[in-house]
């Protein structure tokens, strides 16, 4: 059974106004379409020409994708989120050759991009081509803000730590059963809870709040494993 997935502006509604709503398309989609459906709701909160990039790769599918979002792929729309990639830090930054003769020209910074799309020139094609140049000589988007893993290991395992620290003082009372003869499901369980916290605090702009949530989903996740196992990732053969 194959997946349908919609997005639906729905403006300023509560979370409760936003799944009856969601529920009511729902059955309307059901009873036209005979079709088995789940509706499902992720709401965000999005404040308009707020979009940015993060990946150079952004560019080639959206070009890809123009015939159903024609409006991002519009050069003021290209112009309006690559300024919004700059005031978040961002900058082309060279991380390592993906080909041994790259084309000579391509872009050398995010400014470079913001020029070529404001010249009279600008052409969309050559856009993609000049980005698809850029990726081959081995440049991406890169935020200066960007932690190295190191230091997110580091403060995941604090969060370990402070996990460890409440369940030493938590009320035997309310939680009985260990940790070690706890479940997947249950920590499963544990990790929606905090993802639907992280949820609230992005549909609020609370960017902060969200990945402090997240850093707990990941300590959480540890923490599974730690009990149940860890499967080895088998990587692809070169």
């Amino acid at each position: 059974m194959g997946k349908k997935i919609f997005t639906i502006p729905v403006g300023h509604l509560s979370e409760e106004d936003v799944r009856e709503y969601v529920k009511e398309v729902a059955e309307k989609f059901k009873k036209q379409s005979n079709e088995y459906f789940i509706p499902a709701t992720n709401y965000l909160q999005v404040v308009p020409n707020s979009h940015s990039y993060g990946n150079l790769e952004n560019f080639i599918v959206t070009s890809q994708l123009q015939l159903q979002f024609p409006d991002e792929f519009e050069k003021e729309y290209i112009l309006t989120g690559l300024i919004n990639t700059l005031k978040n830090g961002y900058e082309l930054r060279f991380n390592k050759m993906t080909m041994k003769n790259p084309p000579l020209i391509y872009f050398k910074s995010i400014q470079s991009m913001i020029s070529y799309i404001t010249h009279s020139d600008f052409d969309k094609d050559t856009f993609i081509q000049l980005i698809e140049a850029t990726i081959d000589n081995g440049y991406n988007l890169k935020s200066e803000r960007t932690m190295e893993r190191k230091e997110v290991y580091e403060n995941v395992d604090i969060e370990r730590d402070y996990q460890e620290i409440m369940v030493a003082n938590r009320n035997v009372e309310d939680d009985k059963t260990p940790d070690v003869e706890k479940p997947v499901a249950e920590w499963i369980n544990y990790i929606e809870y905090h993802l639907e916290k992280a949820k609230s605090n992005v549909y609020h702009l609370n960017k902060s709040a969200a990945l402090a949530e997240i850093r707990k989903v990941t300590a959480l996740g540890i923490r599974t494993m730690e009990i149940h196992g860890c499967p080895k990732r088998i990587m692809p053969e070169e």
